[in-house]
């Protein structure tokens, strides 16, 4: 949960930034790399607060043995909710805010909003997952759990690999760098 929260409270402070560089260039306070660095650093302590929030909460975690790993529980009504909305509806409805006061760089807002829609896509079986446990009481089928964790791995790594395809200047040099010359 922290490395998804890191990924989509990342694209928020992007779409904060651009919009501090975009909207309220006339506030140069706003434009210095000290602003950001305090940005990043509250990005990481959110991040590290989401992720530490379940530990806090009764039955928050719970051991799956086949995949040997904890997860948080998704039958549990206060906490499946809250990572949901907490990691993805949150941060995703704020930086789709600020992009859309921004209308100069659409080529970056539409970059962000594919970032964010695969990581969604990815986090739809979880969201399936949880509804089903809430209703059946924890009864959904294991293949389940299964697809729940391993949508989010996919739509991570398939996440890195449009971000790769869609940055010109990397995907040259890397190609350059990999033919050798």
């Amino acid at each position: 949960m922290v490395s998804i929260s890191g990924i989509t409270y990342s694209l928020l402070i992007q779409a904060i930034s651009r919009l501090f560089f975009s909207i309220f260039y006339s506030h140069k306070f706003l434009l210095k790399k000290r602003i950001h660095w305090i940005l990043i650093f509250f990005k990481w302590l959110i991040c590290f607060i989401i992720g530490i929030q379940p530990l806090f909460i009764e039955h928050g975690f719970e051991l799956v043995r086949e995949h040997r790993m904890c997860r948080i529980k998704t039958n549990k009504l206060s906490i499946a909710p809250y990572s949901i909305c907490i990691v993805y509806v949150f941060a995703g409805l704020f930086a789709c805010i600020c992009l859309t006061f921004i209308r100069k760089n659409l080529i970056v807002m539409k970059n962000i909003l594919i970032i964010l829609n695969i990581l969604m896509c990815g986090g739809t079986p979880y969201l399936i997952l949880m509804i089903w446990d809430l209703i059946d009481n924890g009864s959904a089928p294991r293949q389940l759990y299964f697809l729940s964790v391993n949508s989010l791995v996919s739509a991570t790594t398939l996440m890195i690999i449009v971000t790769f395809y869609k940055n010109k200047t990397v995907k040259k040099i890397t190609l350059k760098y990999l033919s050798g010359h």
